[in-house]
């Protein structure tokens, strides 16, 4: 009867110690899975969320660059432009990718107007170029212009 009990206690013991370290393993696991989903679905979100912050830049600042019909005549085509800041934290400095179909050479000037078409900046390049090339252009105002938000910068 001894070694009876001591096998039925042997048995539930090894039972016991099986199923606790199943049931941790199992628990590892599944807790391993949640951190990854986790891990995905915030990685995800922190994605969406910066390309929201960047999108919502880009759409509240909203500005344009239009090329005068004359500049056009003479060659020059307009391609992307971003707004920077100079080396004092100004948001002051277009650069407009400029497009030249023929030899160029002379002054562009670049006019920024609000969005209730009244001017507050003015500045000019010098500009020599072939046909065939391309470049971005900076456009550096006064340090007191900080461009605004949907404002239109007309390249003439």
């Amino acid at each position: 009867m001894i070694v009876r009990r001591i096998s039925y206690f042997t048995f539930i013991v090894a039972i016991t110690t099986i199923a606790t370290v199943s049931s941790c393993n199992r628990a590892k696991e599944k807790a391993k899975q949640s951190v990854n989903y986790a891990g995905t679905v915030v990685g995800k979100g922190s994605s969406e969320f910066f390309e929201g912050v960047a999108e919502g830049v880009s759409q509240t600042f909203d500005c344009t660059v239009e090329l005068a019909k004359v500049l056009q005549s003479k060659g020059v085509k307009g391609g992307k432009f971003k707004i920077t800041t100079d080396s004092n934290g100004h948001e002051n400095v277009v650069s407009v990718y400029l497009i030249f179909d023929k030899d160029y050479k002379g002054p562009v000037s670049a006019r920024i107007f609000d969005s209730k078409d009244q001017e507050y900046g003015r500045t000019a390049v010098s500009l020599d170029t072939r046909s065939g090339q391309a470049r971005f252009t900076d456009f550096v105002f006064d340090q007191r212009t900080d461009i605004e938000r949907k404002s239109r910068i007309l390249l003439e």
